[in-house]
């Protein structure tokens, strides 16, 4: 459920696996356009004039990430991260989080994180055992664009 709150996306990053169906609700009592931008996937751009218990935006057929943008208020934008697998989370306000293992046998594995700003961190490995494993991750900026001297 992607949902629209006093001009806001909730929740701002959306996590789902490729197929599960996903909606878009306006709990806002006026007009919100919900305008997704995939590349892979049929985007969907629809107005929700009013407030809406929740529309099906077209099916996620492939994985990616993709930006949700409002055309109507302009600061308003969301993520979605449609992926191929159950195993996945979204970090929490204090950046940590968790993965459901469960079903996961132990070995070797390869996680990937993501960041609306900073894109993706380096490929952390982690080795799961009993269902257990930990991966941290260190985002760093990209470098700036070399502008103007001045000179």
């Amino acid at each position: 459920m992607l949902d629209q709150k006093g001009c806001q996306y909730v929740p701002h990053v959306v996590a789902m696996m490729v197929g599960q169906k996903l909606v878009a609700r306006n709990d806002d009592p006026f007009l919100h356009n919900v305008h997704t931008n995939p590349e892979d996937n049929e985007p969907t751009n629809i107005a929700q004039p009013n407030k809406d218990p929740g529309t099906a935006l077209k099916p996620i057929t492939s994985a990616e990430f993709f930006r949700v943008k409002c055309d109507v208020h302009p600061w308003m934008n969301a993520w979605v991260a449609a992926l191929d697998n159950q195993y996945f989370a979204v970090t929490g306000p204090d950046g940590v989080f968790k993965i459901d293992t469960k079903g996961l046998p132990d070995g070797e594995y390869e996680i990937h994180a993501w960041q609306e700003r900073l894109h993706e961190a380096p490929v952390a490995k982690v080795t799961v055992k009993d269902g257990n494993g930990e991966a941290n991750f260190t985002f760093k900026p990209r470098k700036a664009a070399s502008g103007p001297t001045g000179k």
